[in-house]
């Protein structure tokens, strides 16, 4: 379970006259460290967007509980792993949260998002 999620630095570049949706997101893990019940995870999110237009730059701090924090550190010390109890909760909690934050910054800048709704059907 993530107890705390803060935002330690924010870079935003404007390379072209206009942003281009879409992407590729990078997520980079930096540091795991335990913490009494908890890791201390930092990581790296980073979007660049299309055609080079411009890129975004996040990184922050994650703690999560877990069952042996000291284990959680030593698996991730040996190979790069974050123990199961916590691993989707964090990815989930790093790709949500600044994927909002993207979506926000292209608003921001009028740039064209498109909302996809399903048809609905009529009721019977």
């Amino acid at each position: 379970m993530i107890s705390e999620h803060q935002i330690d630095y924010f870079e935003f570049r404007q390379d072209k006259e206009k942003l281009e949706e879409g992407g590729n997101i990078t997520i980079k893990l930096n540091s795991v460290k335990a913490k009494n019940n908890q890791l201390e995870i930092k990581y790296t999110f980073y979007v660049e967007y299309k055609q080079k237009s411009g890129s975004m730059t996040i990184k922050g701090t994650i703690l999560a509980d877990t069952a042996d924090a000291k284990k959680g550190q030593q698996l991730w010390k040996k190979e790069k792993k974050l123990p199961d109890d916590v691993s989707d909760d964090v990815l989930n909690e790093i790709a949500n949260f600044n994927r909002v934050r993207a979506a926000g910054v292209l608003r921001a800048l009028r740039a064209k998002i498109e909302i996809v709704k399903e048809p609905t059907k009529p009721a019977a």
